[in-house]
């Protein structure tokens, strides 16, 4: 378990910037980070000479402007802004590879981005930004509530898996209602053509060793008194990511935690395809991929 102290929050300047303020506003006052950027990357500031002589509204510098806009934004739409340390940055470039490049270098623990559904805009991909980038990444839909009273953590057993339950305890220590629900997927083995071996009798006996592992994962887990439910599932047509999302539906959950590989040097990230295919069909829920902290000095 590690602490976001260093927050990035991406803005496009779309409908959906007041949902991802307010939101970001009401996650920070769980988290309490030291370090807020306000971020907004656009492909071209520069403004076409004429356009300038027959506007005069265009002659102030378009980054300049869109900092103010910014920041008469924030303070409409963000609780207690004035208590953290906050700054503002319009960059131009192509969005993805300057919103990575910015995650780098301003050593972001946590990106903070939308989660488009019915709203236009398109201009960063959450699934190829969570790949790629070394920070977590908390997506936020455009009906997000603003409360965590259910949190929803998709288990597998992993250290990546001990991340997102320690986040998630975590988290639930701010809220004496929050509860957790940890779902583990499992998969019946296949022996192959032509062996068979009935489902009826092999599903209980998957299912109780899916117990017992997952009693000795959460003994390393201090879960401080947060109430948790285990939930176990098979794996159904090999869809678990549509399972874990489908379910989290259904249960009524407010957050998703799932645990991820970071980066070190030239190596991949690596998020896994249930947490790309989880990205791709939940549209719904906020959804917080935590990534394994490095050493970054």
């Amino acid at each position: 378990m590690y602490k976001f102290n260093r927050i990035l929050i991406g803005l496009d300047f779309s409908l959906m910037d007041r949902t991802l303020i307010e939101y970001a506003s009401f996650i920070c006052s769980k988290i309490q980070p030291t370090k807020i950027y306000f971020t907004h990357i656009h492909r071209n500031l520069s403004v076409p000479a004429e356009v300038v002589k027959d506007f005069p509204q265009f002659r102030e510098p378009m980054d300049e402007k869109m900092i103010k806009e910014m920041k008469a934004k924030v303070k409409l739409h963000f609780e207690n802004i004035g208590q953290y340390d906050v700054e503002y940055e319009v960059i131009e470039g192509a969005p993805s590879k300057e919103l990575l490049h910015r995650l780098e270098v301003k050593n972001i623990d946590l990106l903070i981005m939308g989660r488009k559904n019915q709203l236009p805009g398109n201009g960063v991909i959450p699934k190829q930004i969570a790949r790629h980038c070394q920070s977590s990444v908390l997506l936020v839909p455009e009906a997000a509530n603003k409360k965590i009273n259910h949190i929803w953590v998709p288990i597998d057993f992993s250290k990546y898996s001990k991340l997102a339950m320690e986040e998630a305890v975590m988290m639930a220590q701010q809220n004496s209602d929050t509860h957790i629900s940890t779902l583990h997927i499992y998969d019946l083995p296949n022996f192959g053509a032509g062996i068979t071996y009935g489902a009826n009798k092999l599903e209980p006996m998957v299912r109780s060793n899916a117990v017992e592992s997952y009693n000795t994962f959460m003994n390393n887990i201090e879960i401080n008194d947060v109430p948790t439910t285990p939930i176990f599932q098979l794996n159904i047509n090999y869809a678990g990511a549509k399972i874990a999302y489908d379910m989290a539906y259904a249960k009524k959950a407010d957050l998703i935690i799932v645990g991820a590989q970071g980066k070190t040097g030239f190596s991949r990230i690596l998020i896994g395809s249930f947490t790309e295919k989880l990205i791709e069909s939940n549209t719904d829920i906020p959804l917080l991929v935590v990534k394994q902290k490095i050493d970054r000095t």
